[in-house]
Parts: C-alpha cells; sequence; structure tokens
C-alpha cells in the first residue's frame, strides 16, 4: 500500500508543478523575477516523471515475476494433484489386490466354488460290473467331504416295508473325506458293485457337503445293448448365497422320456447354470 501512495503523490506533485510552471511562464512582467523558479520546477517535474516512469517499470517488473510464481505454484499444486491421483489409483489398486488375495486365502481353506460328483462307469470287459468313483471340478481343495449315496429303487421297496435305522442302512452308502483334496482330475474309487442281467435300470440320488456348501446329484443309469450309460446332474447350494446347476452330462441314446418322468431330475430342471473357476 505504501508504493502506491508514494505514486499516487508523485503524480499530484508532477501535476501542481505543471501548473506553478505554467503560471511562471506567463508573459506577465510581474513573473519575469520567478524564471531561474521556474527552470528548477521544470527540472524537479522532470526528475518525477523519471521516478514515476522507474516505479511503473519496476511495478510491472514485479507484476510479472508475481506472476511467474502464481503460474509455478498453479503448476505445483497441479502436479501435486497429480501425484494425489495416482497414488489414490495406487491405493485402489493395492486394496483390490489385497481383497482378491485375501478372497483366494479363504477359496484356498473353503474350497471355492469347486465342488465333487459321483459317476458310475461298467468296467472294461464286463455286462455286469460297475464302480463308484468321486471326482471334482474346480482350482480349489475340498476339505470335510460328506458323500451320502441313496439307491432310491432300494429306498422305495423298503418304504413300503417302513423305514427305521437299520433297513435305512441298505438304500445308503456313507463316505467321509476330512483332508483338504484337490478333486479336479482325480478318480477316487468309492465302490464296486453288481447287477443281475434282468435289472435295466437304476436311480441315485447323491448328497455331498463340503465346507463351501451344499451338492445335490441326480444320477441315472440305464442299460442299453448290454452297456450302462448316464444322465447326471449336480446342482450346487454354496454358503455365499449362490445355487443353480454346476454340472449337467447327459449320453446321447439316453432315453428322454424316463427323465421327463423323474420327478427329482424335473425339480432341477429349470435352475440357473453357474459358471466355475477350473
Amino acid at each position: 500500500m505504501i508504493p502506491i501512495a508514494i505514486d499516487v503523490s508523485l503524480v499530484i506533485l508532477v501535476g501542481l508543478l505543471t501548473i506553478g510552471i505554467s503560471f511562471l511562464d506567463s508573459p506577465s512582467k510581474a513573473n519575469s523575477p520567478f524564471r531561474f523558479v521556474s527552470l528548477i520546477l521544470r527540472c524537479v517535474s522532470i526528475i518525477c516523471i523519471m521516478f514515476i516512469g522507474i516505479r511503473n517499470y519496476q511495478t510491472q517488473t514485479e507484476s510479472m515475476q508475481s506472476k511467474e510464481k502464481l503460474e509455478t505454484s498453479l503448476a505445483d499444486i497441479a502436479s501435486v494433484q497429480d501425484l494425489n491421483t495416482e497414488l489414490q489409483k495406487q491405493l485402489v489398486k493395492s486394496n483390490a489386490a489385497l481383497a482378491e488375495l485375501a478372497k483366494t486365502n479363504i477359496d484356498e481353506v473353503t474350497g471355492g466354488d469347486s465342488f465333487c460328483y459321483v459317476e458310475i462307469r461298467q468296467m472294461a470287459l464286463t455286462t455286469g460290473l460297475l464302480q463308484a468313483f468321486v471326482l471334482g471340478k474346480g482350482k480349489n481343495p475340498l476339505s470335510d467331504l460328506r458323500i451320502r449315496i441313496v439307491d432310491l429303487d432300494v429306498f422305495d421297496k423298503i418304504s413300503q416295508a417302513g423305514l427305521n435305522e437299520e433297513n435305512m442302512r441298505e438304500a445308503q452308502r456313507i463316505y467321509s473325506f476330512p483332508l483338504p483334496t484337490h478333486y479336479s482330475g482325480l478318480l477316487k474309487p468309492l465302490y464296486p458293485f453288481t447287477l443281475p442281467p434282468e435289472e435295466f435300470s437304476k436311480r441315485y440320488n447323491i448328497f455331498i457337503s463340503a465346507r463351501n456348501g451344499f451338492f445335490t446329484e441326480n444320477l441315472r443309469l440305464r442299460r442299453v445293448d448290454k452297456s450302462w450309460i448316464s444322465a447326471m446332474r449336480v446342482t450346487a447350494s454354496y454358503y455365499d448365497k449362490r445355487t443353480g446347476i454346476v454340472l449337467e452330462r447327459i449320453d446321447r441314446d439316453f432315453p428322454q422320456d424316463i427323465l421327463q418322468m423323474d420327478k427329482d431330475w424335473m425339480a432341477s430342471a429349470k435352475s440357473k447354470r453357474l459358471k466355475i473357476q477350473e
């Protein structure tokens, strides 16, 4: 504020000097003795004008310097903002990576979206000998696996006589595998069994539980030209609330009308399909 007041005072002083000089330079004889004073005032006026010019130059220079400092400050602020934005992006990526790592660790313990199912195959060069296996899909191991295989044909027979704990054992087989195991690509034998020549179909409902959820399998077998073919469907109910069909496999020659008359099979037919990471 002080430099501005000085500049204003100098402008006023120059104005007064100009008025004084004009008066002293008038042609009146009474002013002739003051010609020397007029000269001095002119000199002072010139000095004031030069000083004002210098002050204007300094003001412009200071203004340019302030503008450059302001632009530099704005550039620094923009750079800091860009850095903060980049840091925030890196933080988001780090959080996402940590979340993914945590999910991976949890999936490794619980099993993720892996699942198991039972498959029954006819042994080579035989007509009546079959073998039950447990297989799996998914990239994570499964723990605390419990499998209950219910023979629906036997179950229907004993139901007519009255179900009890003793005869229920005839209709089901139970297996338990507590240790973590990668079942994907594994063909783990469960039990062999034979079927008489006059038997041409078998129905199984299989109930499987693990740390990551429950799985229900409908397995249907049919004898066609001395060979056993199958139809299977596995429905998952994961603990993270996802439910749906994770596997369906029907051999080409399996009679479709048999499946359409199967209440258990048709009950899950409209369930949505789930995609499993393998």
